[in-house]
């Protein structure tokens, strides 16, 4: 907790306090880990934030991303999506790279969760590139993001819910 709450008085208002404290300081961290990611090599972030952070920010940076894509695309770059494959192609493999040497044992939990998640990101993309969707609007972008017809979610948002279990 970023502030602390002090133990005094009934139980049930000071435990309310560091409840509210927790939530508050847990959205301030992840807040400033998301913003943080840009202005670092990838693999150099995911050590400087917690598990949590990693993961959500991972997250929004590569929805971000696949965004500004679509938008490249729209603008007549036709290999814009394919450069996005590239690209998180060596992100992973920045990451096996990680997984190869002595690291702590938070930080490697970090790094083989977000392998799962960016290969199922990567994928995604992948599919992208080999049916030529460029546009935002198309079903497959709309289904991954969870806003498809029939209720289906891609497993990159179900591997999240799972492992913030043991990764934080």
């Amino acid at each position: 907790m970023r502030t602390p709450v002090l133990i005094e008085g009934p139980v049930e208002a000071w435990m309310t306090s560091a409840e509210e404290e927790m939530k508050v300081s847990l959205r301030d961290i992840t807040k400033e880990g998301v913003f943080i990611y840009a202005k670092n090599e990838r693999t150099k972030w995911l050590q400087l934030v917690i598990g949590m952070t990693g993961l959500v920010g991972s997250q929004i940076w590569w929805t971000w991303e696949v965004e500004d894509t679509f938008r490249e695309a729209a603008e007549g770059d036709k290999y814009a999506m394919k450069n996005l494959e590239q690209k998180l192609t060596s992100q992973l493999n920045d990451l096996v790279a990680m997984v190869r040497v002595k690291l702590d044992g938070i930080t490697r939990k970090k790094v083989n969760t977000l392998l799962i998640i960016d290969v199922h990101a990567r994928d995604i993309v992948d599919g992208f590139v080999r049916e030529s969707i460029l546009n935002a609007k198309e079903f497959a972008w709309e289904v991954s993001l969870g806003r498809g017809k029939g209720g289906i979610v891609l497993i990159p948002v179900v591997v999240v819910v799972v492992v913030l279990c043991f990764c934080c």
